[in-house]
């Protein structure tokens, strides 16, 4: 595309991201998320949703939780979803602190969680927790 001086948008990024990890590329996919910011195309939640549920789905939690780590470094701020895609990869492994800070994120961003992740936190030991935050 480059090359014939027609430079990819974001939305034009976004979908060569989902691409990738649909295809089980998640470093490839990880990796144009970081060239796309260098030249200041920013990802969009959709995006970073698309390849948390990626690395959840192959059991790269901890990937997922660095990539979320530099979502919030770049100031970027989550939606619903990828709230909610968060919530679900933490709360398979039982992380409970690690939810407990989620929570706490969504309520500063004004967000609150849906009833399905509350119940889910219920299961997993972290209701009482999440009622102090909110």
């Amino acid at each position: 595309m480059e090359e014939n001086n027609c430079p990819p948008d974001s939305v034009t990024h976004n979908e060569f991201v989902a691409a990738y990890v649909r295809a089980w590329f998640y470093e490839e996919g990880t990796a144009l998320i970081d060239m796309m910011t260098g030249r200041g195309n920013m990802p969009n939640s959709i995006t970073y949703t698309t390849v948390i549920n990626a690395y959840d789905k192959a059991e790269k939690e901890n990937t997922a939780l660095g990539l979320l780590d530099q979502i919030m470094e770049s100031g970027s701020v989550l939606n619903i979803w990828t709230y909610n895609a968060i919530l679900g990869m933490l709360g398979k492994q039982i992380k409970s602190e690690e939810m407990v800070a989620i929570f706490c994120d969504m309520k500063a961003n004004g967000y609150i969680p849906n009833l399905a992740m509350l119940a889910m936190s219920d299961n997993n030991g972290v209701q009482s927790y999440v009622n102090l935050v909110f």
